[in-house]
């Protein structure tokens, strides 16, 4: 780690430093991850914000998550996936399969939604494809029954990684990754609720790209740059009132291209507040349902189970609308949201069926202007995006 740590031996954080700290969210610019793997040191590729990373950590291994932001196109995917499958998935099914993620030494898969739990088999059957791979089955219900049902999944993803690599991980080894994980969490919504400011001192794009570098870098090390991070934007004042129009909310699909955020950011708008799984659905501090009886363990897997079940925001928990429509509710009142902007990718089940609810409640029952658009991965349509964008800023930009 002697390159890393010289790269990021600064005391304080200036404007240069913040913008290669958000650089490395892309895999060619991750100069941590370039020195953990010439450590000898190993990665776990995994898809979904849901699932125990901190097992991973307690492994001694980087949890990466999984992206399709560098892919050009779809060639090798497309000749195993139907057009129906969402372009997320196909880009990055076509990154893997064209060595760009090479340098995994596994990869974790759940059944978060069709198109990804489809990854694991058509890997499965890749004969070229020599990455261990691990799976984790994950309801879609809360009940008392899929509380147990997560921790026995975890329990034997545990079992698994330590078989599969013959290490041993420690209780107490998990537990520091608990704790870990938790500071993380906290540094990370201080920075989201920045956001919430008058005079915002960062944008939306940017807080994307932290939250990619955060799901690519290990915590231990993230915790550092994010406490630099966040004593450099409380000390920027770049942003005034004057240079936006709108401070909008975005809802929908996983972005982990900040090119999309940059769009909705175009016509002198604001993206202040998110509800997007690799963004601030990936760090949710409280739980958002418990079982009955439910109380705190010393065990670190219970503590586990409820950071990826118990604090799930995803359209896929069948019996959990309600509940997020409130979640969206208070943020829009807290940071004094404009308007809304419901955006999926095309053919993402998940996120279709929730916008068209949220596109009628958030009208009605919020009186909060809505633009729902559909959308592909690659951002091929991007003068009709920001065509309309523009008209939604200009309906609802506020009057000086």
């Amino acid at each position: 780690m002697e390159a890393y740590e010289a790269y990021r031996g600064y005391l304080n954080m200036d404007k240069g430093d913040f913008n290669r700290f958000l650089s490395m969210y892309k895999v060619d610019n991750n100069t941590f991850l370039t020195d953990w793997k010439n450590n000898g040191k190993k990665v776990i590729g995994y898809y979904c914000s849901y699932l125990p990373e901190e097992i991973i950590h307690a492994a001694g291994m980087l949890p990466y998550r999984i992206k399709g932001v560098e892919n050009v196109d779809f060639i090798k995917s497309d000749a195993i996936l139907s057009r129906f499958n969402c372009t997320y998935v196909r880009s990055t099914l076509n990154l893997i399969l064209n060595q760009k993620y090479e340098f995994l030494d596994g990869l974790l898969i759940a059944n978060t939604c069709d198109h990804v739990r489809r990854i694991y088999d058509v890997l499965n059957y890749q004969k070229d494809f020599k990455t261990p791979l691990f799976f984790i089955s994950l309801p879609h219900l809360f009940s008392n029954e899929g509380w147990n049902w997560v921790k026995d999944e975890i329990y034997l993803f545990r079992e698994s990684l330590m078989k599969s690599y013959n290490l041993k991980i420690s209780d107490d080894d998990t537990k520091n990754a608990v704790i870990l994980y938790n500071e993380n969490r906290k540094l990370m919504n201080e920075i989201g609720s920045l956001r919430a400011n008058r005079r915002p001192p960062l944008t939306g794009t940017e807080f994307s790209k932290i939250c990619l570098v955060n799901s690519s870098i290990r915590k231990d090390y993230a915790n550092k740059e994010l406490k630099k991070v966040l004593s450099y934007l409380k000390s920027r004042k770049e942003l005034k009132d004057n240079e936006y129009r709108a401070r909008l909310m975005v809802i929908g699909s996983s972005i982990d291209n900040p090119a999309f955020i940059s769009i909705l950011e175009h016509a002198n708008s604001i993206v202040i507040a998110d509800a997007i799984c690799s963004q601030s659905r990936s760090f949710l501090e409280k739980m958002v349902w418990k079982p009955e009886g439910y109380e705190k363990s010393s065990d670190p897997i219970k503590e586990l189970v409820g950071a990826t079940y118990g604090r799930v925001l995803c359209p896929r928990m069948m019996n959990f609308h309600k509940e997020r429509l409130k979640q969206i509710e208070e943020l829009v009142r807290k940071h004094k949201v404009d308007g809304v902007v419901l955006q999926r990718i095309e053919f993402c089940d998940l996120h279709g069926i929730e916008n068209s609810f949220l596109q009628h409640e958030l009208k009605e029952q919020l009186d909060v202007p809505v633009l729902n658009i559909d959308r592909e991965y690659f951002l091929g349509d991007i003068g009709r995006l920001r065509t309309r964008v523009e008209a939604f800023i200009e309906k609802i930009e506020r009057r000086k």
